[in-house]
């Protein structure tokens, strides 16, 4: 964890960005003024004029969150630019649901990308703290910089490598040219998937459990985002499933049999008495049995095996 005066941070963020990059964020600044718009078509316009002629930009929304973004991202960096966050109302639902019967104070951001759920979280006073975890190194130099833009330093730790079942200092990952968001660390069932002009960069591993090992079952989510590599994180994290804390994993039928994982998603599954399904209108837990594991196999089997845009959420709860 960094911390930094206020003259260091300016000073650091100057670097990151270079007097380019600052003298366009300030006629940003100016023409939003001018058009007084919270208009998402223009924002768009905005983030891909932005994206011709720049790295990186910051942003600020309605909430005082302030963001660098990387232009080339066009999924969740051009989302928080046009519509002032991405996906946070998933983490909002989740604590209401669990409000009964957890108090949760530490949010574990696990795939943390720019910082764009446990900056929020905390900033919305939703939860206490973080632990952000992020695997890609432009992704961590830019989460670093969020977290020291919202004045953060103290309540966010952050970790620069993927979770996995076990420590691997000379592990790859396969970086997306459009989303920052969608890296995927690479196993040997997906290297015929690759395309030869793929970006692959060398990352670490490490196991949950060698990490952190004061989980608190009642006061602590677990929120992992690994593009199809949850089984693995939790094929490292037994003694966090013994913890009995929530968590809330990323369910992608496409990208899971494509790594191989479809079976030990489904043995990591069983570990679990409930899961709930995050995109359902109303959440209800439903009881992991030989039943429900089958519906849930033959479904996804049957209807959506070669659709990669298909995915949910389940939160997966322990009694």
């Amino acid at each position: 964890m960094i911390n930094f005066s206020t003259l260091s941070k300016l000073k650091v963020i100057l670097k990151f960005f270079g007097l380019k990059t600052t003298i366009y964020n300030i006629f940003y600044f100016f023409l939003k003024i001018f058009l007084k718009s919270k208009n998402t078509f223009i924002n768009g316009i905005i983030f891909d004029i932005y994206s011709k002629k720049l790295k990186y930009i910051i942003t600020e929304n309605s909430y005082k969150e302030k963001f660098i973004l990387i232009t080339q991202d066009k999924v969740i960096s051009k989302e928080i630019f046009v519509k002032g966050e991405f996906d946070i109302k998933k983490l909002e639902k989740t604590l209401e649901f669990l409000r009964p019967t957890h108090k949760i104070k530490k949010l574990y951001d696990i795939g943390a990308n720019l910082g764009v759920t446990c900056i929020p979280a905390i900033k919305r006073k939703m939860i206490l703290n973080a632990i952000a975890v992020e695997p890609v190194m432009q992704n961590y130099d830019v989460l670093k910089m969020n977290i020291i833009l919202n004045n953060l330093e103290k309540k966010i730790m952050h970790y620069n490598c993927a979770l996995s079942d076990r420590t691997d200092i000379d592990a790859k990952i396969e970086i997306s040219k459009d989303n920052s968001g969608d890296n995927r660390v690479i196993l040997d069932t997906n290297l015929d998937n690759l395309n030869q002009s793929s970006n692959i960069q060398k990352i670490v591993t490490d196991k949950f459990d060698n990490l952190f090992k004061n989980i608190n079952g009642n006061e602590d989510l677990i929120w992992i985002d690994t593009q199809g590599y949850e089984p693995k994180v939790l094929m490292g994290a037994e003694n966090l499933i013994k913890s009995k804390a929530p968590i809330v994993i990323e369910f992608w039928p496409y990208e899971l049999k494509r790594n191989g994982l479809w079976v030990p998603m489904f043995k990591i599954l069983e570990k679990f008495d409930f899961f709930v399904d995050l995109s359902e209108k109303v959440l209800k837990k439903k009881k992991i049995n030989s039943h429900s594991l089958n519906d849930l196999s033959s479904n996804w089997e049957k209807d959506k095996y070669k659709d990669s845009s298909l995915f949910t959420d389940f939160l997966l709860l322990k009694k």
